[in-house]
């Protein structure tokens, strides 16, 4: 079961990187949470950062690192959680 789902989360926003690529951030409990698709043939999958970051032209990955930071900052008092890969 979704964590999410679970226990509700606050301050959802989906922000689009690519027609391909989105990540959504979202806030349950003392956690910042993002999360990363990919928009494929038979629908959108959630994918881990480090796949999506080696497949991103410069230009998205700037896009991607800004709206990370925005949130980061406005949101600096929760603990980050991630689709990170290599966690």
């Amino acid at each position: 079961m979704d964590i999410a789902k679970l226990f509700g989360h606050q301050n959802s926003v989906k922000y689009k990187i690519s027609k391909k690529y989105s990540v959504r951030f979202y806030t349950i409990a003392a956690y910042a949470v993002f999360r990363y698709y990919e928009k494929r043939e038979y629908g959108t999958w959630e994918i881990g950062r480090d796949s999506m970051l080696g497949r991103l032209s410069e230009d998205e990955l700037k896009k991607l690192f800004k709206f990370e930071a925005g949130k980061k900052e406005k949101y600096k008092k929760y603990q980050v959680y991630g689709m990170w890969e290599n966690e």
